[in-house]
């Protein structure tokens, strides 16, 4: 009887769900973010999965091209460059200027 106790307890795992799983969601795949900006202009970012953002540039969509920006230091919410733009968002707002500082697209709000 102890035999078959032992067993069963060994057994029990291979029928068990395997909580370590992932589970699909932001954090452990890309996504995909739109923002509808000021004068009805729209741009769209690819983000890499959370786990990712560190060392994965996003692929910001605007007006029918893309561009690779990658993650750089802020003081305060997350900022992206590349040798012509830069993307700064907080929370689900944020704007595109370029390097030189002109403003492409202001107050875009994350649908």
């Amino acid at each position: 009887m102890k035999t078959f106790a032992l067993i069963s307890l060994l057994a029990l795992p291979a029928f068990a769900n395997d909580a370590s799983a992932p589970v699909a969601g932001k954090g452990l795949v890309p996504f995909n973010e739109t923002y509808l900006c000021k004068g009805s202009r729209q741009l769209t970012v690819r983000y890499p999965a959370y786990v990712d953002a560190a060392r994965e540039p996003i692929v910001l969509r605007w007006r029918q091209q893309n561009y690779a920006l990658t993650r750089v230091q802020s003081a305060s919410g997350a900022r992206y460059v590349n040798r012509q733009l830069i993307w700064w968002t907080k929370g689900d707002k944020g704007f595109l200027t370029t390097r030189g500082g002109r403003m492409m697209a202001r107050d875009c709000l994350a649908q």
